[in-house]
């Protein structure tokens, strides 16, 4: 019976309460988390390359990053001779798209036009809308 009146104490209404409330907010950070990428404010943007660009080429004595030295002067990706490690740089494009890319590009002489990427497999309206704006035709 003194067991049972100590557990009473111990698990009140306001406990039960706050552990549920501290389980709740944690799995809605979990989900935060997980789900960053597709938020809006999480994207990759242009001038994150220019700026990381900017920064490497303002050292004095040191060697420009290949995957640096290729792109354009607007921190662009030239898709008409990147590699696969700066297509893959681009965010939510992964190995097989950056080859999927290189495929289409080696098959057909080259991108003449962004719109072009709509012809590779996987890429639709959506994916090109949302990766036109890093890429330059050279």
């Amino acid at each position: 019976m003194r067991l049972l009146s100590k557990s009473r104490r111990f698990f009140t209404l306001e406990r039960v309460l706050w552990c549920f409330a501290t389980l709740l907010l944690s799995g809605v950070f979990l989900l935060i988390g997980l789900t960053a990428p597709s938020i809006k404010g999480f994207e990759r943007k242009e001038n994150s390359v220019t700026v990381l660009q900017n920064s490497v080429t303002d050292n004095v004595g040191e060697d420009v990053p290949e995957s640096l030295s290729d792109e354009s002067p607007s921190g662009k990706v030239p898709l008409n001779s990147a590699t696969k490690e700066q297509l893959m740089s681009i965010n939510g494009i992964g190995e097989s798209f950056a080859q999927r890319i290189i495929d289409y590009r080696e098959e057909n002489g080259g991108f003449t036009e962004l719109e072009q990427l709509k012809n590779i497999e996987g890429i639709g309206v959506k994916r090109y809308e949302k990766w036109s704006s890093y890429f330059t035709l050279d």
